[in-house]
């Protein structure tokens, strides 16, 4: 099974939304519904900036 890391700042979690409203929330849906073997981890933090993105990236992506 493959697994989609969602890096970002509160764009990619969806800051404000609920989170069924989420970009991160359709990709898993539209992975579901075309039956996708894949996993969708949204690692996204609200004020991430670069930096803070590429710490996340190297600490957290290869958990999964």
């Amino acid at each position: 099974m493959k697994t989609i890391c969602i890096l970002g700042d509160s764009v990619a979690v969806g800051h404000s939304a609920p989170s069924e409203e989420g970009w991160a929330y359709h990709l898993k849906k539209f992975l579901e519904e075309r039956d996708t073997e894949a996993t969708v981890v949204n690692l996204a933090v609200s004020g991430a900036t670069s930096a803070d993105v590429l710490k996340i990236a190297e600490a957290d992506c290869e958990k999964y």
